[in-house]
């Protein structure tokens, strides 16, 4: 049989067809194998070859795509996987290795579409999460929540997943489901890092049933009478419950000072500060370290200063000032004392109002600064009649106003209250010497010698007097012998400063607690109208501005920083409850 040309061109095209696919096999499976391999550079190689031979295989150029991706070549991949979609467009798998590449080049919007496409087909935990961190970071956080969850039921080995939903519950506010995914996570790795924050939870609300709260006024009341040793029962049972109750240090710090056991207060006073830097526990650090003559106290009041200025700060830096007997300065802080309390003078304000006008009188020779101190001081008497160092400044100034009969009575109300008060009956020795009655002084000296070990003292007194000769005696200052003064909180102020606290420590605890002040009606208990609308409106300021916090806090507990609008506001509003910082 002949053959013809024509017959041998066929015969080549078959044959050369058969070499093709001979040499596309074998590239084929020298791709796959590298693939498998992780030998991406030589995968591609391959790929790139048996391509060569025939362009139209989706499924080689699909696979280009997935090595390039692995050898970070991401526009490469791109090529690569557009070409195998536009070979099999229906290819969903094709269209979530495409997601995955926009994802890395940072297209989100891009790779957010590509996986929901995907998702219509595919249905696993790591598309899922993929979704749930697209959707975060396109801010669909409804959406994120969803897939999130679903990644977590469909592989509870998902933690991250489950993590990132219950942050995103607190997100919205949602403070149960977020602690009931926190213990989920928990159940499987006790050691996660969502178990500080359950931890911090379970505190908070076992702080909250105990209301120990109510066992910290009461501890303060019990200061205020003298009471101090159930006044401290109390505060120790509140340390046992709430370690970090840094009232409870302060007020032992107070207690403790009132006692003259000075190294102890300062060890309590500065456990409060290591737990919540307030400027009134500073201003308390100030008071002890001028109690034992350190130079550190001016520090501390300024620093007490420097976080919120404060009338215990001020009063402060006035009275270690005035005993340097550097009177320029302390006027200066008395003055700044004034100022910052004028506007309210109930509880602590008026006795320091008291004694800063009588700085003011002793540091200008002023004498119209003792008038004043007496409508303050009138006012704190009549609130305690017993008060024996009131009547005793009462006798000072009148004293000083050398009004010597209304001086005389003060002193003697001391004496009806302590028969045997040795400053009152020396005051009244020199209440009667400068009113030039000596019998009386005599009289008043020879009970004096009574009382006292030091007889000969006496003596000598009692012979000037006999002969009319200057005993010498004087009346004291009060501000040489300033009793403990002290921020006495009660328990509008207590919750919104600890409100304060967790606000700048932990937001989580802090709504957490923004709505146990709501459920205990605290605000019912604030009378005035214009504090009671502004503490209502930052109530509702902060229930909006906070699930974005607990989501920050999260995201850091360790590195967390408030937001520094929210502080400055909480601090504009809360001040106006006096200074509790």
């Amino acid at each position: 049989m002949d053959i013809k040309f024509s017959d041998i061109m066929v015969f080549k095209k078959f044959l050369s067809k058969l070499i093709s696919k001979d040499n596309l096999d074998k590239w084929i499976l020298k791709a796959e194998k590298y693939l498998d391999e992780s030998n991406y550079q030589k995968a591609v190689e391959c790929y790139l070859k048996a391509i060569s031979e025939n362009y139209m295989r989706a499924i080689d150029w699909a696979n280009l795509a997935y090595a390039y991706f692995n050898l970070e070549e991401y526009e490469k991949a791109l090529d690569a996987i557009n070409k195998a979609i536009s070979l099999s467009p229906k290819n969903l798998e094709f269209i979530y290795l495409k997601g995955m590449i926009l994802y890395k080049l940072k297209d989100y919007d891009g790779a957010y579409k590509c996986f929901i496409e995907a998702s219509r087909k595919i249905k696993n935990s790591d598309l899922y999460e993929l979704l749930g961190e697209l959707s975060l970071k396109l801010k669909k956080y409804e959406d994120a929540l969803n897939y999130y969850l679903k990644s977590y039921k469909l592989n509870e080995k998902k933690i991250d997943a489950l993590y990132n939903a219950g942050k995103l519950y607190l997100l919205f506010g949602d403070i149960d489901n977020a602690y009931e995914s926190f213990k989920k996570i928990l159940e499987k790795e006790p050691n996660h890092e969502c178990k500080r924050i359950v931890k911090f939870i379970d505190e908070l609300f076992e702080i909250i049933d105990k209301n120990i709260y109510e066992d910290l006024i009461k501890a303060v009341n019990l200061i205020e009478i003298g009471n101090y040793i159930n006044a401290l029962k109390f505060l120790n049972k509140i340390i046992s419950i709430d370690e970090s109750n840094d009232f409870a240090y302060y007020y032992k710090s107070v207690i403790s000072e009132i006692f003259e056991e000075y190294h102890k207060a300062l060890e309590y006073i500065k456990k409060s500060i290591s737990l919540f830097e307030r400027s009134i526990f500073y201003a308390k650090y100030g008071d002890i370290l001028n109690k034992i003559n350190s130079s550190e106290s001016v520090n501390a009041y300024n620093k007490s200063i420097e976080i919120y200025p404060n009338p215990y700060a001020y009063f402060g830096l006035s009275i270690y000032y005035y005993k340097k007997g550097d009177f320029e300065k302390s006027a200066e802080y008395f003055d700044k004392l004034l100022e910052i309390t004028t506007y309210d003078v109930s509880g602590d304000c008026d006795k320091l109002i008291l004694y800063s006008l009588i700085g003011k009188a002793e540091t200008s020779n002023n004498l119209k600064y003792y008038e004043e101190a007496l409508s303050y001081l009138d006012n704190l008497i009549n609130k305690n009649l017993d008060d024996i160092e009131l009547w005793k400044i009462r006798g000072y100034i009148y004293f000083k106003l050398k009004n010597y009969k209304i001086a005389y009575d003060s002193f003697m109300n001391v004496l009806k209250i302590n028969p045997n008060d040795i400053d009152a009956i020396k005051s009244i020795i020199v209440v009667y010497e400068k009113a030039g009655k000596y019998d009386e002084a005599i009289s008043m000296a020879m009970k004096l010698k009574k009382l006292l070990d030091n007889k000969e003292e006496v003596d000598k007194i009692i012979k000037k007097l006999m002969n009319k000769e200057p005993t010498n005696l004087d009346i004291f200052s009060p501000l040489l012998n300033v009793p403990v003064i002290y921020c006495k909180i009660d328990k509008v102020q207590y919750h919104f400063a600890t409100l304060h606290k967790y606000i700048n420590i932990n937001p989580i605890l802090a709504y957490i607690y923004l709505f146990l002040i709501e459920n205990l009606n605290i605000i019912e208990e604030i009378y005035d109208e214009d504090k009671s609308k502004s503490i209502n409106n930052l109530i509702e300021y902060l229930k909006e501005k906070l699930p974005v916090e607990m989501y920050k806090y999260c995201e850091s507990p360790e590195n967390y920083k408030p937001n520094d609008e929210i502080i400055n506001t909480c601090k504009r509003e809360l001040a106006k409850f006096g200074f509790i910082f």
